[in-house]
């Protein structure tokens, strides 16, 4: 959903992933989200032109898989001044309930 020419489908796609009560934490913002709340962030971004392809993907450096749930090393990845350049390595945990995503906690 991040790459130009994205869509509210692209969009919806994403969020399929999330249960109904997901919620998403980034301790170091003081950000604490639902589902709801970045779906309509999401959409903004999306209307106002922010998904225009700078960030190309996240690689994977690690991951750490549990019970329902995985730590995952990663960088984003992204185009600036014509190059690829990657992030520093940041952690997320993603928690998982009945097949989909119920919490992303990050740690970075």
């Amino acid at each position: 959903m991040f790459q130009a020419g994205s869509t509210v489908k692209d969009v919806d796609n994403a969020f399929n992933l999330f249960t109904d009560d997901f919620t998403y934490t980034h301790s170091k913002f003081n950000g604490f989200y639902t589902r709801e709340s970045l779906y309509k962030s999401a959409l903004r971004n999306l209307n106002e032109g922010n998904y225009d392809g700078r960030v190309t993907g996240f690689k994977i450096e690690s991951k750490m898989i549990g019970l329902k749930a995985a730590a995952v090393q990663k960088r984003f990845v992204e185009k600036k001044d014509g190059m690829i350049v990657e992030s520093k390595l940041q952690m997320t945990l993603f928690k998982f309930r009945n097949g989909k995503i119920y919490c992303i906690e990050e740690y970075w």
